[in-house]
């Protein structure tokens, strides 16, 4: 099996200086930059490596409906596991 990393995100609250710190320190070219309202998508990527790219972006959260449905999901057994610490501590 041959696995192969092409794109990765990274979540940055200031495109602006993640951009400065991913293009003049590290050298990486701007493939792409996209901007939408108060949000910003670049893309990087180096000559050397031109099927691997760097995402950054300020995009946090989804919109309200995904937060709802992954709060659902994930919250009950966080939960769950808490009563079950909660409880074990009290046994001992």
């Amino acid at each position: 099996m041959n696995l192969q990393l092409s794109q990765c995100f990274v979540l940055v609250h200031d495109p602006e200086a993640a951009l400065g710190f991913y293009r003049d320190t590290l050298g990486l070219g701007v493939l792409n930059d996209v901007a939408r309202e108060d949000f910003r998508w670049i893309t990087l990527g180096a000559a050397s490596q031109p099927g691997v790219a760097i995402v950054l972006t300020n995009y946090l959260n989804g919109s309200p409906a995904d937060n709802d449905t992954l709060a659902g999901l994930i919250a009950p057994p966080v939960r769950r596991g808490r009563e079950r610490t909660r409880r074990s501590r009290l046994r001992t």
